[in-house]
């Protein structure tokens, strides 16, 4: 590969019985959110953060009532938050976990995971959902220009 950019993203998938899960490295929790429509449903499972008024980690019991995902986005958003780390469960059926540029969520369908795919890499959606259905419980590192690479390990975070 000839030209790299220094923003890359790094997808996983499987699939495990019923549900479908993708690992995103490389994107903040308010880009995980975007994967979700603000209208929906949501609850706070675990959070932790850094940053937020006098507390030195602030958890779940020290933020105000989240009950959907624009709520969420709000209060992320509004709280300048240092570092951050949290388990939601959105629409009584996904599950988002997040820390600092790490996002895990688990789908009931593949439908929902593709459309995950689509919203967080608008441009080359196509080329990483393709890599990742070729090479399931591998790492798929994606640049903003649109160059991937296949890695067995999480070890490899660029296209050089």
């Amino acid at each position: 590969m000839s030209q790299t950019s220094s923003n890359c993203t790094v997808f996983s998938y499987s699939k495990k019985g019923e549900r479908w899960h993708l690992y995103v490295r490389g994107i903040s929790a308010q880009a995980a959110l975007a994967v979700f429509s603000p209208c929906l449903a949501a609850s706070v499972v675990r959070f932790g953060a850094t940053n937020y008024k006098n507390y030195g980690w602030a958890t779940e019991e020290n933020i105000p009532s989240l009950e959907s995902v624009q709520a969420i986005r709000l209060f992320l958003e509004e709280s300048e938050l240092g570092l951050i780390d949290f388990e939601l469960c959105i629409n009584s059926c996904h599950t988002l976990f997040s820390d600092d540029l790490e996002s895990r969520f688990c789908f009931h369908s593949e439908a929902d995971l593709i459309r995950a795919i689509q919203v967080l890499v608008p441009i080359w959606h196509g080329r990483v959902i393709n890599m990742l259905f070729q090479h399931p419980e591998s790492y798929i590192v994606c640049d903003d220009l649109g160059q991937t690479k296949v890695s067995p390990t999480l070890e490899y975070f660029t296209l050089e």
